[in-house]
């Protein structure tokens, strides 16, 4: 397997910790651009009441500051696995191998690797409640696991190692739109549809900044808890959030 950097993905008993100013209120507008329906169970703070698409599998939201001192809502939201094998899985290969395939850095992916290892594709959406104004801290975003690659695309977004793009994590400079792709494989042709609860989700702080983030609200879809993630050490959405991390998922054993 694949190991990525780990440090963007993985601090503290968390894997991500979260950007932004000390003093965010917990108010704020609606991320824009999102569709995803009322929570069903949240984490500190108070959901949000947006609509759920039925492939949702869960959704993390927070408040944090711009540089002009004004709060901006910020949300994830994380869609249903497509396995390599199924028809809706061809428009995300193809993203994904066009922003990590050869000449990118890295392992290059491939649809023959991605058979060969029965890949699961998973779908991740940014929204922010205005668009273009800088946070006054750039976040860590981490979507998936450290041991495969994600692409990701939006305006703000950058990745950490610009030698290796899908391989060393993301980070988020300015309030806006974006995309990513996570990859999962289970090693042999048959893809597995569950790894998806071994990957970490969510935002954090960059190394030496003292912005904080705020009203982190976790909201786990029954798509979720269905797929039995509350046996998954990591998966409690009542967990504590400090004002440095906004996320959850796969912690280790």
């Amino acid at each position: 397997m694949r190991t990525l950097h780990s440090r963007v993905l993985l601090t503290a008993a968390v894997v991500v910790g979260v950007a932004m100013l000390a003093g965010c209120t917990s108010q704020g507008g609606q991320p824009q651009g999102e569709t995803t329906p009322k929570p069903t169970r949240s984490a500190s703070a108070k959901p949000t009441s947006t609509p759920q698409a039925v492939d949702v599998l869960f959704t993390i939201g927070a408040n944090v500051r711009g540089k002009d001192g004004s709060t901006i809502s910020i949300r994830m939201t994380v869609h249903k696995p497509v396995p390599y094998n199924e028809a809706a899985a061809k428009p995300l290969e193809a993203t994904f191998i066009a922003q990590c395939g050869a000449g990118v850095g890295g392992t290059p992916i491939t649809t023959a690797s991605l058979q060969a290892n029965g890949a699961i594709l998973l779908p991740v959406s940014l929204a922010s409640s205005t668009t273009g104004k800088p946070f006054v801290s750039a976040m860590q975003v981490a979507v998936g696991s450290a041991n495969f690659a994600q692409s990701a695309t939006g305006k703000g977004l950058a990745p950490v190692d610009s030698s290796q793009p899908c391989y060393g994590g993301y980070t988020w400079s300015s309030s806006g739109s974006a995309t990513a792709i996570a990859d999962f494989e289970s090693g042999t042709p048959a893809p597995d549809t569950g790894l998806w609860r071994y990957g970490y989700y969510g935002f954090g702080i960059t190394d030496g900044s003292s912005a904080t983030i705020e009203a982190c609200t976790v909201t786990l879809t029954p798509l979720a808890t269905q797929s039995d993630v509350a046996s998954v050490n990591g998966w409690n959405p009542d967990a504590a959030q400090s004002g440095k991390i906004c996320g959850i998922g796969y912690t280790g054993e």
